[in-house]
């Protein structure tokens, strides 16, 4: 089997994901998972618009390389989700974010550091846990595939199997991305 885009999926056909009203449909979904929406999700006078995550080059990337990244895996996917590949010949990619806030807090270029100690509060140490807003958020989803292609740092630390899947109603299977999309190339595997 292998996987082709049929579709334009440039970043302009992207649209908000309605998690209230979303149903299931016929399709498969892939979720990938991202860590927090980035200045590219703001326009330069700092209204926001929100349309969806990964505006800039890591939205660039993945629309250019997740399908490579899903036929450089197939394998691991079988072995690890036997009922993912089925004759479904529709997946819906959806790009969810962590935290929906904008844990970089607007600077370019991002200081990894201040993104991630904010990341980390929100994560662990708020009344309202992102963390449970995220898995609030999966279950509606309800993704026959999780993508977790959060940084290398926050998907160690924070946004891991251990953290998000004993919240799933559905044990679906979570896989790593090797690299956050930025830095998605013909080579990248999800193990």
């Amino acid at each position: 089997m292998n996987f082709e885009t049929k579709t334009n999926n440039a970043a302009h056909s992207r649209r908000d994901i309605n998690y209230s009203q979303y149903s299931k449909g016929n399709n498969k979904t892939i979720v990938i998972l991202l860590e927090s929406p980035h200045i590219d999700e703001f326009n330069i006078q700092g209204q926001t618009y929100t349309t969806a995550p990964a505006w800039g080059k890591t939205g660039t990337m993945i629309n250019k390389y997740f399908i490579i990244a899903l036929n450089n895996s197939i394998r691991a996917i079988q072995n690890n989700c036997q009922n993912f590949l089925t004759n479904i010949t529709t997946y819906d990619v959806l790009l969810v974010n962590a935290i929906q806030y904008q844990c970089s807090l607007g600077m370019r270029p991002i200081n990894i550091g201040i993104r991630n100690k904010v990341f980390a509060c929100l994560w662990n140490k708020t009344s309202d846990s992102f963390r449970q807003d995220l898995i609030e958020r999966l279950n509606i989803l309800n993704p026959d595939l999780i993508v977790n292609a959060c940084t290398s740092e926050l998907k160690k630390r924070f946004c891991n199997n251990n953290a998000i899947m004993p919240g799933l109603a559905n044990w679906n299977v979570m896989m790593n991305a090797s690299s956050h999309p930025s830095v998605w190339n013909r080579y990248t595997q999800i193990f």
